[in-house]
């Protein structure tokens, strides 16, 4: 059609797209603008978990509170970003960091659990609020 320029051209290439299009409505072929509004697309995992992130508690401030101010130096000397601190395991707390007191690997642990499900229902919150927000606009 791009390359019709005339009048009765472009006016028979309009004709021959209606008569596809009705051709392809009278062989029930539904129309993507037949499905409903509400239909919602689900979110996978990696989707939700990149909507999340990570938090926005200081690293070294939970390390401090954990009496893990010595490990500092550890996370930076390993060059572990906000992110990955967030993602590591109990062994590799134990093996890179090397926080090898059982007790405070398991305190940092639990703390961690408990910043990380802070953060997540605040992010559930916010993100319940701007779909409310949005279907309001529609």
């Amino acid at each position: 059609m791009s390359s019709n320029f005339t009048f009765s051209s472009l006016k028979k290439a309009i004709e021959e797209k209606v008569k596809e299009s009705n051709a392809a409505t009278s062989n029930n072929v539904m129309s993507i603008h037949l499905l409903p509004k509400d239909v919602e697309k689900k979110e996978t995992e990696d989707e939700k978990k990149n909507r999340i992130g990570v938090p926005k508690y200081s690293v070294e401030q939970l390390m401090t509170e954990c009496d893990l101010q010595d490990q500092i130096a550890k996370l930076k000397e390993n060059q572990i970003d906000e992110y990955t601190f967030w993602n590591l395991l109990e062994d590799d707390f134990k093996d890179v960091i090397e926080v090898k007191s059982y007790g405070k690997r398991k305190k940092l642990m639990k703390r961690i659990g408990e910043i990380k499900e802070e953060h997540e229902k605040k992010m559930e919150e916010e993100h319940k609020e701007s779909k409310s927000i949005n279907k309001e606009d529609i």
